[in-house]
């Protein structure tokens, strides 16, 4: 039984390592929109970033959700309840998840300038450093 246990701890962590990695491609990929002038996509490309350190977090728990609002949900159960994580950044990701999805799926030309886009880098930048402290805490 306890091969059993290791083993699924070893495959916990096997699949949050591979959201990290994950997720510093996406602000790796966001920094470079950047940088070219892409602040859309950027901002979307930092989203994902904060999406997959959230989902290491909750993969290490054993947590598979489907749904960006449930894994931000459980998110916010599992972490920020709990005082785990704190509340301001976790406003910072939410507000963030919004702006995805009016860059992904709007049409507005101009939606976000650089000033949001750097802003979402920001925040994703923090969000996986501090996750990146609770995983290597487990």
């Amino acid at each position: 039984m306890e091969d059993r246990g290791n083993e699924d701890r070893v495959k916990k962590m096997k699949l949050a390592q591979d959201h990290l990695k994950v997720a510093r491609d996406k602000l790796e990929s966001a920094e470079i929109l950047l940088d070219h002038l892409k602040f859309s996509d950027a901002t979307s490309r930092a989203y994902y970033a904060i999406f997959h350190s959230v989902k290491a977090l909750l993969s290490i728990m054993g947590v598979d959700v489907r749904t960006h609002k449930g894994t931000f949900y459980m998110f916010y159960k599992e972490f920020v309840e709990k005082g785990l994580f704190d509340k301001k950044l976790y406003r910072d990701m939410a507000q963030l998840q919004h702006s995805r999805e009016d860059s992904d799926y709007g049409v507005i030309a101009d939606m976000f300038d650089e000033t949001d886009a750097r802003k979402a880098l920001e925040t994703a930048k923090k969000v996986l450093e501090k996750v990146n402290e609770m995983v290597e805490a487990v």
